[in-house]
């Protein structure tokens, strides 16, 4: 049986899934949501993008804002600070969350705490609307 043979592959499945004593699990990885594409607009895009183009879609969507957009310019100031040349949400949300925990009302690294908390919310809103499909 070769990996590429669909009609093969489903047969040990149904095997796998009939017999109540063989093991079976399944490996899903990041890349997942990738394989299910979508018609947008007259291109071809993956149902949920993936961290990139999710991140490049929470930073447009931030900068509509001034209040968010100050704190996403501030936050890549700060990546670049640390050596990080492409940051992502992971990257943003991590650093909101440990200013935040610092705490108080003093600006840490230039954000303050309470600007923190508000853009974290929102980014994790705006990756809920997308990967929630």
């Amino acid at each position: 049986m070769t990996t590429h043979d669909m009609k093969a592959q489903i047969r040990a499945l149904q095997l796998c899934l009939t017999a109540d004593k063989r093991p079976l699990g399944f490996l899903l990885g990041a890349g997942c949501p990738l394989a299910i594409r979508v018609n947008a607009g007259g291109s071809d895009e993956p149902l949920i993008p993936d961290i990139k183009g999710l991140t490049t879609l929470v930073r447009g969507k931030l900068d509509s804002d001034a209040d968010h957009k100050t704190v996403r310019t501030a936050l890549d100031d700060v990546c670049k600070e640390d050596g990080i040349t492409a940051p992502t949400v992971e990257n943003y949300l991590n650093l909101l969350r440990n200013i935040n925990a610092v705490g108080g009302k003093s600006a840490v690294r230039g954000i303050a705490p309470e600007q923190a908390l508000k853009t974290d919310r929102r980014i994790c809103q705006l990756i809920k609307g997308e990967v929630d499909k």
